[in-house]
C-alpha cells in the first residue's frame, strides 16, 4: 500500500494538481484544440515483467479512451541508477506528466527536483 500511495502521490507532484492546470491556459480545452495530444510517461524499474501487465494494458486503455500518448519506460530489472535516465528522457522530452514508480524512499528525490524545476521552469506565472 506505501508504494502504491508513493506511487500516487508522484504523479500528481510530477503531473501537476487539477487545480492548477485549470488555472493554467496551455490545460483548457480551447488551447488544445489546434495543439498535440498530452503526452504522459510511465516509468518503472522491470518494465516488461509479468505483474506489470495488467498496468501496461490499463495504461494504454486509458490512453485511446482519453486521447492522449503514453509512454511506458523503465528498466529491464531493478536498477535505481538506471531508473532515473527515462525520468530525466522525458522531461527533456517535453512530456507533460509522469508517473514514476518509486521503489527506494530517496534515491529519486534528486530526480523529482529537476523534473519539478523544469516543469516550474515552463509554467507561465
Amino acid at each position: 500500500m506505501k508504494t502504491l500511495m508513493q506511487l500516487a502521490l508522484s504523479v500528481i507532484l510530477l503531473a501537476g494538481c487539477p487545480a492548477a492546470r485549470k488555472a493554467d491556459p496551455r490545460f483548457s480545452a480551447a488551447s488544445r484544440e489546434n495543439e498535440r495530444p498530452l503526452r504522459l510517461a510511465f516509468i518503472t524499474c522491470c518494465k516488461d515483467g509479468q505483474f506489470y501487465g495488467p498496468v501496461k494494458k490499463g495504461m494504454h486503455d486509458a490512453a485511446v479512451q482519453m486521447a492522449v500518448k503514453c509512454d511506458w519506460l523503465g528498466t529491464e530489472d531493478v536498477n535505481v541508477r538506471a531508473q532515473a535516465e527515462p525520468v530525466r528522457w522525458a522531461v527533456a522530452d517535453g512530456c507533460d506528466g509522469i508517473a514514476l514508480s518509486i521503489i527506494d524512499p530517496e534515491a529519486f528525490d534528486s530526480v523529482i527536483a529537476e523534473a519539478m524545476s523544469c516543469w516550474n521552469q515552463a509554467t507561465p506565472t
